[in-house]
């Protein structure tokens, strides 16, 4: 599985780490809290089902999130081989997947909100290339092998809604 990308700048701070997009090639850590409570989760994936249906019309009418779109996927281009089995970690509605398809990769995509798969698996059946869509948290990334995927693909922060990011990857 593919690791930190080459060239890449750690800032020196100890625990998680992170491609941070918006400022290119670097790596920062980022502590954050979350609630013990577990509910948490359910509330996210419910909020974001309420949501599905505009959601990619609300990101891809935004010039700042196409933007960051097209940055993020330029970063992944650069720093993933061709043909590589991708995982769309929280995929959200799916609209990165043709893209992703279409840059050559092999995509298998999460995401916690049984709405926003149905969404993703909706656009998937109409799009070129064939993804993998399943609902699953990305606190259970467990349940794949750990060498299922040569690299992990996250957009928009779905890591934000982890309890244990250190735990899930």
């Amino acid at each position: 599985p593919a690791g930190f990308p080459r060239g890449a700048v750690d800032d020196g701070k100890p625990g998680l780490r992170a491609l941070r997009v918006l400022a290119e090639d670097r790596l920062a850590g980022s502590p954050m809290a979350m609630s013990a409570d577990h509910t948490w989760a359910l509330d996210t994936a419910r909020a974001f089902d309420a949501v599905a249906g505009k959601y990619d019309l609300t990101n891809t009418a935004n010039p700042i999130l196409r933007d960051m779109r097209r940055r993020t996927l330029k970063t992944l281009r650069a720093h993933v081989a061709i043909g590589a089995d991708l995982l769309d970690i929280g995929c959200g509605p799916g609209t990165d997947h043709q893209a992703l398809v279409e840059s050559g990769y092999l995509v298998t995509a999460i995401d916690a909100s049984p709405e926003m798969v149905r969404q993703a698996q909706h656009r998937a059946s109409r799009a070129h290339g064939s993804v993998s869509i399943a609902c699953l948290s990305a606190d259970r990334l467990d349940r794949f092998a750990s060498s299922s995927f040569d690299a992990a693909f996250s957009n928009f922060g779905p890591l934000n809604c982890v309890l244990d990011l250190p735990a899930a990857a």
